[in-house]
């Protein structure tokens, strides 16, 4: 469970505050300050994130079916440091259209994070079950969601004081420092990579894969016939 929430808030508070990093880049460094254009190119890599996260379902779904979960995530998290390696690529002046390719490797973590950890907590609920006796979904969920909810909020505190850290100045527009323009960079891509390497290593220590979750399950029905037969 503990492996679990580090992977959710690793991803949702620092995944979050590095990805916030886009539209001042987007805006400020791709097109000088022009907000409104900036706000177009931003609407465009959001809709792109949305239709390639609507067609990863599937992917993930036969990837988890079989190669296992924890085997996808390791995979869509190597591909999550692709993606950030190159961010530093695609988010430069006249890219354009090439910011879609972010889309392209960096939506499947979020993806990820409403399809395959739900599902490997549905498998802990099964082991606890096992293990204590009593049947806690509502724990499980619970504290999964408190830890989506602070996450997200500790990631637009911490944006917020890092754009201030490193000198940005929304009244300067196209104006901005070198300095900071290069510090949102280095967050936005380097960051990716380390919140994605983090979790590779926390990744090692969750024990529960296919074949022993298939036990788990078969142990409680197991279990579950043998109460009934007692009943009658």
């Amino acid at each position: 469970m503990l492996v679990l929430l580090i992977l959710t808030a690793l991803q949702l508070c620092g995944g979050s505050f590095t990805a916030s990093m886009d539209y001042y880049l987007i805006v400020y460094y791709l097109h000088e300050g022009n907000i409104a254009d900036g706000a177009i190119w931003k609407g465009v890599l959001s809709t792109s994130y949305a239709a390639v996260g609507l067609l990863t379902i599937p992917i993930i779904a036969k990837l988890s079916l079989h190669y296992s979960k924890i085997n996808a995530l390791k995979f869509i998290y190597w591909l999550t440091i692709i993606g950030g390696c190159l961010k530093w690529f695609i988010f430069t002046p006249d890219t354009r259209w090439l910011i879609i390719v972010d889309a392209v490797f960096c939506t499947v973590i979020w993806t990820a994070m409403t399809m395959l950890i739900p599902s490997m907590l549905a498998d802990l609920c099964d082991e606890d079950e096992l293990q204590n006796g009593h049947r806690r979904e509502g724990l499980f969920v619970s504290l999964h969601a408190w830890v989506i909810n602070f996450s997200l909020a500790a990631a637009v505190l911490i944006s917020g004081f890092c754009l201030n850290a490193i000198g940005f100045d929304a009244s300067k527009q196209a104006e901005q420092a070198s300095d900071s323009i290069l510090s949102m960079r280095i967050i936005l891509s380097a960051g990716t990579v380390i919140f994605s390497i983090i979790p590779l290593w926390f990744i090692q220590h969750y024990k529960i894969d296919a074949q022993r979750s298939q036990q788990t399950q078969q142990k409680l029905q197991q279990k579950q016939l043998n109460k009934n037969k007692k009943d009658r």
